[in-house]
């Protein structure tokens, strides 16, 4: 697909959508990694935070020095079990995060991941206010 999805597309991308990524998916242009002015450790603090108090996320691993943490997400209804990488970047007196959430099964995942990652966004900023 080259440009923005279609409104067929957009209508279809829950059936055919199961990877999403931060400024990387076509299908959900709108989902853009944050820049956050906070210092690195209050937003990992606030990341880990975010995936930890989340009733349907595990924490499996935080490597600080990669800024990196790995969860599991699973879906209300199914239990279906989504990997989510949360990545953070130092840049410009900012820190950048990015979220990817891909789904372990099927092939499409009725807009599931796009809404993992908002979900965590806003955790996120709301530990930062």
């Amino acid at each position: 697909m080259s440009g923005s999805p279609t409104l067929v597309q957009r209508l279809l991308r829950p059936l055919l959508v199961n990877d999403v990524k931060t400024g990387e998916s076509e299908w959900y242009p709108e989902l853009q990694p944050r820049r956050y002015r906070e210092s690195y450790d209050d937003v990992l603090a606030c990341a880990r935070r975010a995936i930890e108090e989340g009733a349907r996320f595990q924490l499996r691993s935080v490597s600080p020095e990669k800024g990196r943490l790995q969860a599991e997400a699973r879906t209300k209804l199914v239990g279906f079990v989504d990997d989510v990488t949360v990545s953070l970047e130092r840049t410009d007196g900012e820190v950048v995060v990015s979220i990817r959430s891909r789904s372990r099964v099927g092939r499409g995942d009725m807009g599931q991941n796009a809404k993992t990652i908002r979900e965590l966004y806003d955790r996120i900023e709301q530990c930062l206010i």
